[in-house]
């Protein structure tokens, strides 16, 4: 099978294989913005994560205690920060923390993806909220009583 598909090397010099037709974008085109949930595949499954988080990411998140992984998301194709999905009361809210400061385009994208994940998780909810939290800002919790609070006036 070997001669019938392309053949690549990635900057560790491992050899990589695609179908000669495979549609391919090209190499600037940056990866959208994905929600991945705790324990999902794409951390789980390599040794060496190095193609989707950087160094400071990995020690922050893999160095938790039990072993208990947060929902991340990415952003052009690496780890960029963690989510959480809550849902009270007829309102369901989408708080995404980044780990640095996000471009316009960055929120705009990472939006528009919880969005869709909102409409699919949280269908009938009364309400429903993208939030973004800078780190070390107020708790989750605190967010929801203001946000609560805030409604019911």
């Amino acid at each position: 099978m070997r001669p019938q598909l392309l053949q690549f090397r990635d900057e560790a010099g491992t050899e990589l294989f695609d179908l000669r037709d495979a549609p391919r974008p090209p190499e600037a085109t940056s990866a959208l913005a994905r929600l991945l949930a705790a324990f999902d595949n794409l951390l789980l499954s390599h040794a060496d994560r190095r193609r989707v988080m950087t160094a400071p990411a990995q020690e922050h998140l893999l160095g938790i205690r039990n072993g208990i992984l947060p929902n991340m998301f990415l952003l052009d194709g690496f780890v960029a920060g963690t989510w959480t999905l809550e849902l009270r009361r007829g309102a369901a809210r989408l708080t995404s923390e980044p780990f640095g400061t996000l471009t316009t385009a960055d929120r705009t994208e990472l939006t528009a993806e919880a969005e869709r994940l909102l409409h699919l998780a949280a269908e009938g909810a009364g309400q429903a909220d993208v939030v973004f939290v800078t780190p070390g800002s107020q708790s989750i919790g605190q967010q929801w009583c203001l946000l609560l609070t805030a409604r019911s006036e």
